[in-house]
């Protein structure tokens, strides 16, 4: 995401329009760029409060899903993306690995007081 992000704001010198529009989707992807990697490190760390985050956007993934589902039907196939039946079961998935009673106890062992 943050390479393609980069390239976004790189290639956005055309039309005033459209280099509003690609510059503001290009911070996005930057933005969601390093998100991800500041949650992988606290991942790697073990950080409590990045085991509550990724639940968290977990959980929020699983109700974009949902919304997408029902109630914009047929946007994901316009578009060309996965089915968000997958994204909703990968994120139910993962949403139930991190609430797990080992992994909560590894966070909380790792985490700094």
């Amino acid at each position: 995401m943050l390479v393609g992000g980069l390239w976004l704001v790189g290639i956005s010198s055309g039309v005033v329009n459209a280099v509003v529009i690609v510059a503001v989707l290009g911070l996005a992807y930057i933005g969601f760029g390093v998100g991800s990697f500041v949650l992988a490190r606290g991942y790697l760390v073990g950080l409590e409060s990045t085991r509550r985050r990724g639940r968290t956007v977990a959980m929020l993934s699983i109700f974009l899903g949902i919304f997408l589902l029902f109630f914009v039907p047929g946007l994901t196939d316009r578009l060309g993306l996965s089915s968000p039946g997958w994204t909703i079961f990968h994120n139910i998935i993962i949403a139930i690995y991190l609430g797990s009673s080992g992994v909560r106890r590894y966070f909380n062992s790792t985490s700094r007081s």
